[in-house]
């Protein structure tokens, strides 16, 4: 392993994500703090700290990184009508969750203090995600630019509602899967469109 100093900013940037990445992957959430992710690569905290500016931005910066990867992982493939590729989207949403739910609080649940503002680029990763529907809703429904952001929020809202309840347990779907009741909840939501009820 290379010392200290030869480690440009970027590495030890790179190095810091990576290692904070690896613990919410084995669901150690939890057991993070500045000082655990810089001893476990060999930096003082206050050199995270001059990179990163504070410990939140290490954080805000691993989020980026995942918000990027369920980006990428939300991409539908040749899906045979809007509507199927709205369940695969859902489908894909949940799985991500479920595969590493540490991971996945993470990019909702970090708050900032109020000295921290959230970067553009990272308000503009964001609305990413929430406008991903808006083509297939466009085929589906042909709204107006308007109702369709309306009811793209109304469709994610639901979604991850279903997805936050699955993680801590009280979902309570019974025999039905995580990723049946996505899809049927964006059936009925697609068929409450059309037919003019906000359901």
């Amino acid at each position: 392993m290379a010392r200290r100093k030869e480690h440009s900013h970027d590495e030890i940037r790179q190095m810091a994500i990576a290692e904070v990445q690896e613990a919410l992957a084995r669901g150690e959430g939890d057991q993070l703090s500045l000082r655990r992710v810089a001893t476990q690569i060999g930096y003082a905290p206050s050199t995270l700290i001059n990179i990163f500016g504070s410990y939140n931005y290490l954080l805000l910066a691993v989020s980026e990184a995942c918000l990027q990867q369920l980006l990428g992982n939300l991409v539908c493939d040749s899906p045979s009508s809007p509507l199927t590729a709205l369940e695969q989207m859902a489908r894909r949403y949940a799985e991500f969750a479920l595969a590493a739910p540490d991971r996945f609080r993470l990019l909702f649940e970090l708050q900032l203090s109020a000295t921290e503002p959230l970067p553009e680029h990272h308000s503009a990763l964001i609305e990413q995600l929430l406008s991903l529907p808006l083509p297939l809703l466009a085929l589906q429904l042909r709204r107006d630019a308007d109702t369709l952001v309306t009811e793209a929020r109304l469709l994610w809202g639901a979604i991850h509602g279903l997805v936050s309840l699955a993680l801590t347990d009280k979902l309570f779907g019974g025999e039905h899967t995580l990723g049946s009741l996505v899809c049927q909840q964006v059936r009925t939501l697609i068929a409450g469109f059309e037919s003019g009820r906000n359901t």
